[in-house]
């Protein structure tokens, strides 16, 4: 059963098989997709085309430790597509101030999210506590899906490089100010993964239907990359299952798999015991 909290203008939905955030609304306003269900039925496409497209895909996920398949290092199990969390039931507690929401490995790892409004600001806390005896190697990325036709533009942060992920990973020769336009003309059928590396300031801005302006900020994350996925139909591929989205995924390493940010020295290891914390914002203004 899924867990409805609001505070403010927010107004959240929660499952915990997966911990996915199902809807997040301001002002009565949906920000996310909703269930793709050609025919009204949930059709799941050729496993080829991934474990997690075996279920609906919508709305907002945490990816951890990593947001592709990978190596888990120190650990005798692979990651699963789009991480471990969304595969596990969560522990989900609302409150009048807060949307308390934790998933765990039994003397090993802890993985927890709080969602409160202080401000007026809709703010993710995350927390991961590494409390086995072993190093943690992990990363994150908060895979946010919203409906392109809402978009208007994107004002993004300076970045060191930006490489495409998919459908062919390798550096672009791209300037900043070339990737939204690059993404906004691509055609019916095509489906590309951005990643920003690396960015200079930890904030974008996303303009909504020309008279709304939403701030993602996120804090306590050294080098934060920024992950920009279009589906415009062009995944998965497959006649009558295709979706049309656009995902805005703060990332914790530049690299998509775990084992290539270890491998490249940018994943995140913990000590036993130790605790990770980071946080993410998201704050609406009217534009005058």
């Amino acid at each position: 059963m899924l867990t409805v909290w609001q505070q403010g203008d927010w107004a959240v939905e929660c499952d915990p098989d997966g911990g996915r955030l199902t809807r997040i609304a301001w002002r009565g306003r949906d920000l996310l997709t909703r269930p793709h269900l050609p025919g009204g039925v949930f059709t799941p496409p050729d496993p080829k085309w991934g474990e997690f497209e075996t279920r609906p895909v919508f709305g907002y996920d945490d990816c951890w430790p990593s947001l592709e398949i990978s190596v888990w290092p120190d650990r005798d199990q692979p990651v699963r597509d789009h991480g471990e969390l969304c595969w596990r039931r969560w522990s989900v507690t609302p409150t009048e101030l807060a949307l308390h929401a934790a998933v765990s490995e039994p003397g090993d790892w802890t993985f927890a999210r709080d969602l409160s409004c202080p401000d007026g600001a809709l703010r993710f806390d995350f927390a991961v506590t590494n409390t086995g005896d072993r190093p943690l190697t992990m990363s994150w990325a908060g895979h946010a899906l919203l409906p392109p036709g809402a978009l208007r533009g994107l004002v993004l942060p300076e970045c060191e490089a930006i490489t495409q992920e998919f459908p062919e990973a390798g550096e672009m020769e791209m300037q900043l100010a070339e990737a939204w336009p690059y993404l906004a003309a691509l055609p019916r059928g095509a489906a590309v993964m951005l990643v920003l590396r690396h960015c200079h300031t930890p904030e974008f801005t996303v303009a909504l239907d020309d008279d709304l302006r939403w701030r993602v900020g996120i804090e306590g994350a050294r080098r934060p990359s920024l992950g920009l996925w279009y589906n415009h139909g062009g995944y998965p591929p497959q006649p009558g299952l295709e979706r049309t989205e656009f995902g805005l995924e703060w990332l914790l390493t530049p690299e998509c798999v775990l084992e290539q940010a270890l491998q490249s020295g940018t994943a995140i290891v913990l000590a036993p015991q130790q605790v990770l914390r980071w946080a993410v914002t998201w704050s609406i203004e009217e534009k005058p």
